[in-house]
């Protein structure tokens, strides 16, 4: 949101709902939306903003369309934390350009655009290391401790397996979380 606000998007009132966006999701950055596929890729939910939409107006929008993951312009699919991240802000950010919030001056014209603007700001979080640094620093605010996981880990070492963590996070971040 920091980012948001230092290009000059109105963020305030926006928050981050873990409730709202679940990974294997996908977001159509051509209409703004968020919608859920079946196997075949045919929608069968889709959320425009944070507002679920009606079936009808699903059946409007999409018809017969399938989901095409290789249409990278205009699918997202949704298979990190990160990304899911990514479509909270996306999903609020889509309402504020729906009610002309944005300033004009530098609101993006289209959801494509917006989907830019908003992945964008994480990217720099995250490369930046604000995103690492404030998780390091509150690790409670953001960690879910599972009780069974030390037990399951325990189970695995008995039973003579080897583990390895496997990660593309840098060893002061994993360190720390681990």
């Amino acid at each position: 949101m920091e980012n948001l606000r230092s290009m000059g998007y109105a963020v305030e009132g926006l928050s981050f709902d873990s409730d709202l966006v679940i990974r294997g999701l996908i977001m159509d950055k051509k209409n703004g939306n968020v919608v859920k596929a079946d196997r075949f890729g045919y929608i069968k939910r889709a959320m425009h903003g944070t507002k679920m939409l009606s079936n009808r107006s699903i059946s409007e929008l999409y018809g017969r369309e399938l989901v095409d993951l290789r249409d990278e312009s205009r699918w997202e699919f949704l298979n990190t934390l990160f990304s899911v991240s990514e479509a909270v802000m996306y999903m609020q950010m889509v309402e504020r350009l729906d009610e002309g919030v944005l300033p004009a001056d530098i609101a993006p014209m289209d959801y494509q655009r917006l989907y830019k603007v908003v992945a964008k700001a994480l990217f720099r979080a995250h490369v930046e290391g604000k995103l690492k640094d404030e998780i390091i620093n509150d690790p409670e605010r953001f960690v879910e401790h599972d009780p069974e996981l030390p037990l399951a880990l325990l189970d695995q070492k008995e039973a003579g397996k080897r583990l390895i963590l496997i990660t593309n996070s840098d060893y002061r971040y994993t360190n720390k979380m681990m």
